[in-house]
């Protein structure tokens, strides 16, 4: 029972898996990949982070953390953008602040992400976990 117990608490409490679900995170992720992630954030994330979050709607996204509110008011040159902006650039006042305590998130693949630009900062408490490792089908 104890050996039970320990297995339900790694994979249920610690760590988790998630298949990707859409183009978003192109081409970084695939739609069909599987990503590990650790769900235990002392640390808390940072910029560049690959997390899991979880929607208003409670659908799971996985984005790339860019904004903390201690970032705000410096400029910010993206290396892992490939797909360029989209129309929903439009939708955001810039400088853009985020709230104390939140995360401006978005998708590497701009033009098709749905992210903070539509969805506007996530609070701590929809960040479900940091990405790992994972599986890619590479489509």
């Amino acid at each position: 029972i104890a050996i039970l117990f320990v297995v339900w608490l790694l994979v249920f409490k610690v760590f988790g898996i998630m298949r990707v679900s859409g183009n978003s995170m192109r081409p970084g992720c695939h739609s069909g990949d599987i990503v590990f992630f650790l769900r235990i954030l002392p640390d808390g994330v940072d910029y560049g982070d690959v997390v899991i979050l979880k929607d208003i709607s409670g659908e799971y996204l996985i984005k790339r953390i860019e904004g903390l509110p201690t970032r705000n008011g410096e400029k910010v040159q993206e290396t892992d953008v490939v797909y360029g902006m989209s129309e929903a650039e439009d939708s955001v006042d810039y400088p853009y602040t985020v709230p104390e305590g939140s995360y401006f998130f978005l998708g590497d693949n701009r033009p098709v992400s749905m992210d903070s630009r539509a969805l506007g900062a996530a609070d701590r408490s929809e960040i479900k976990g940091r990405v790992t490792g994972g599986v890619s089908f590479g489509k």
